[in-house]
C-alpha cells in the first residue's frame, strides 16, 4: 500500500486534480494502526509530506511486542509480527517510525511537522508517550495532545477532537489560514 500511496495515487491525484503539489501543502493523517502509518510516511518521505497528525497510533512501540499489544491482543499481533515483519522484531524496528526518526537530517527535523493525539484512557497512551520522548530526545519537534476521558473508540476519539481547539490550530499552522472568500457580485 504504501507504494501504491506514494508512487500512484498521489502522483496521480496531483496530475488530475489542482493540487499545490508542495509537502507545505500535504497532511498525512491516521487513526490507530493508520497513526502508525502517517507516522511512517511521514518520517520516510518529507519530500512529499509537510506534516503528520498521530491519532491514538499503534503499534507506535519501538519492538512489536506481542505480549504487549493493548488493543489487538496477543494474537493478532503475533499474526501481523509472523505476516508482515516475517517474525522479526528487529525487522519490525528498522521500518518502523523509532527508526525513521532516528534517520532524521537536520533540514528533515525543522521542515516536518508532527503531532501526536491520545486519549487518557487509551491502550496505547503508554506508547505514544515513549514516542513522544524518543522524538524530544532526538530534538525533533512535535506537539502531544492528551485529550481526557477519551479511548480508543473511533467515535469517542473523534467527538473529542471535534471540541478541541489545539487540533484544528494545527491544520492552520502547517498549511497556513484560508484566505477570506471572496464576495460574489
Amino acid at each position: 500500500m504504501e507504494t501504491v500511496l506514494v508512487r500512484e495515487l498521489i502522483p496521480h491525484i496531483d496530475a488530475e486534480l489542482r493540487t499545490q503539489a508542495t509537502p507545505s501543502a500535504r497532511i498525512v493523517e491516521g487513526a490507530s494502526m493508520g497513526g502508525y502509518g502517517a507516522a511512517r510516511l511521514g518520517l520516510k518521505y518529507p519530500e512529499l509530506f509537510g506534516a503528520a497528525s498521530l491519532l491514538s497510533a499503534g503499534p507506535i512501540q519501538e519492538i512489536l511486542d506481542p505480549q504487549h499489544a493493548p488493543i489487538v491482543g496477543a494474537a493478532t499481533a503475533e499474526a501481523t509480527l509472523d505476516r508482515v515483519y516475517g517474525g522479526d522484531p528487529m525487522h519490525f524496528r528498522a521500518q518502523s517510525p523509532w527508526a525513521l526518526a532516528e534517520a532524521t537530517t537536520e533540514s528533515m527535523r525543522s521542515a516536518l511537522k508532527l503531532r501526536i493525539v491520545v486519549g487518557a484512557e487509551d491502550g496505547v497512551l503508554p506508547d505514544n508517550r515513549k514516542f513522544s520522548r524518543h522524538l524530544t530526545a532526538l530534538g525533533i519537534e512535535h506537539e502531544f495532545i492528551l485529550l481526557p476521558d477519551t479511548g480508543h473508540e473511533p467515535a469517542a476519539l473523534f467527538a473529542a477532537l471535534r471540541k478541541n481547539p489545539e487540533y484544528w490550530a494545527f491544520f492552520g499552522r502547517v498549511l497556513g489560514e484560508p484566505a477570506a472568500a471572496n464576495p460574489t457580485p
